[in-house]
């Protein structure tokens, strides 16, 4: 089995690639060599699609963060959303436990007989109330289907337009 020169390992994102050598000629090297699940550097996170300068300079970072497509704001309360949620998630078949603070976990199984486990954040920020979605356990191809199918039987309480961040950072709730 191949291995990594200690000198290379300093750029490393895993538990104990650092070798203790703090040279970052190494670590800028390394990590053009090698790629891992997760950027060495913060630099090196891919936070949105290529934008020309113009776009960059007229918005800030949070601007900048890649739109989720597994959450959405709601017209109803927040408690009327956790009791439509958890309606729609039964009437489609899985299963689903409310838990303290808005968090409703839904548990399923996917096409190929494996555990599927998400959950379902209902936050409230600035006045409205926000439905976030996150995968705990399975696929995120089937874990993606299941949301769409859940969006869709809730599409007549979907508040349209888009997800501002302006929104999550003035009321610090950056989920």
């Amino acid at each position: 089995m191949p291995t990594i020169p200690a000198d290379l390992t300093d750029g490393c994102s895993a538990p104990g690639g650092a070798s203790g050598n703090n040279n970052p000629a190494a670590a800028q090297e390394a990590r053009f060599n090698f790629c891992f699940s997760q950027p060495a550097l913060l630099d090196d996170l891919l936070v949105c699609t290529q934008m020309n300068q113009t776009q960059s300079a007229s918005q800030n970072v949070f601007h900048r963060l890649v739109r989720r497509m597994t959450r959405f704001f709601v017209t109803t309360r927040w408690d009327d959303t956790i009791k439509r949620l958890v309606a729609t998630i039964e009437r489609l078949g899985f299963g689903c436990k409310v838990g303290d603070g808005g968090v409703v976990t839904i548990s399923t199984v996917d096409r190929r007989k494996l555990r599927l486990v998400f959950k379902a954040y209902i936050i409230e920020m600035d006045g409205k109330i926000l439905v976030d979605f996150r995968l705990s356990k399975g696929c995120g191809l089937e874990f993606k289907r299941r949301f769409i199918k859940i969006k869709e039987s809730l599409e007549d309480i979907v508040l349209r337009g888009p997800t501002t961040w302006p929104i999550a950072i003035a009321t610090n709730t950056v989920p």
